[in-house]
């Protein structure tokens, strides 16, 4: 009997990651402007083999701080299936197919990314799949502020049992990048919420928090960090 493993590789991206060997998208991030009706997103195969690439949106979202959403996601990709041969290109095209989206903040959905090599598979061999997700954010027309300056208004609060409270009074999700608490690296920080608060607990056992983050713009640059010292009672 012939034996065939499949490998499924979890990439989760909206930082500094954009692709990976096989398939790599034309961005880390991606901004659905409702002015515009739709998005494309280039996807290519930087391998010389030909890849199966399946793509779907989902409300079920991984990363921290994001706002759980319920019911049908209001998007669609075509194609949601096809083959990439090796070294070429691709767009994916996503489109909005509901009119119910909140009006007033930008609305957080996950794009998944699956691509499978699509050759034959030889005895006892391993096929690795890889997935990839990425974050597709809706942003309505109409918005007070500029997206770019909306980390630069983040609120932190640190409270007495130690715990430390996020809160963004903008309409705009912020994706906390190279965040630094008392110096320490926190890694996979995720995401504010507009009009939202979320708790943290990266200031604990100290009288002393010294916090540094940064944010992405649009095309996924890191913008300059900021920084906040807050101190309690011993």
């Amino acid at each position: 009997m012939n034996n065939y493993y499949v490998v499924i590789a979890l990439l989760l991206f909206g930082s500094s990651c954009g692709g990976h060997a096989g398939v790599v998208a034309g961005g880390t991030r991606f901004i659905f402007d409702a002015d515009a009706g739709s998005l494309s997103i280039t996807l290519k195969n930087t391998d010389s083999a030909t890849w199966l690439v399946k793509s779907s949106i989902n409300n079920t979202l991984q990363w921290p701080g994001a706002e759980p959403i319920h019911g049908m996601t209001p998007f669609t990709v075509t194609p949601p299936l096809f083959a990439l041969a090796g070294e070429k290109e691709n767009k994916i095209r996503i489109v909005k197919t509901a009119e119910d989206l909140p009006v007033d903040r930008e609305s957080l959905y996950e794009l998944l990314i699956t691509a499978i090599p699509s050759g034959k598979m030889e005895k006892n061999s391993v096929q690795v799949a890889l997935r990839s997700r990425y974050k597709l954010i809706y942003r309505p027309p109409g918005l007070s502020g500029i997206p770019e300056q909306a980390y630069q208004q983040i609120h932190w609060q640190w409270r007495q049992d130690g715990s430390l409270e996020i809160g963004n009074p903008t309409p705009y999700y912020v994706t906390l990048t190279s965040v630094r608490v008392n110096g320490n690296i926190e890694e996979n920080a995720g995401v504010v919420a507009p009009f939202s608060q979320r708790s943290v607990s990266w200031c604990q056992n100290t009288t002393l928090c010294k916090v540094q983050w940064r944010t992405l713009d649009d095309v996924g640059k890191e913008l300059t960090a900021m920084n906040i010292t807050l101190t309690q009672a011993p």
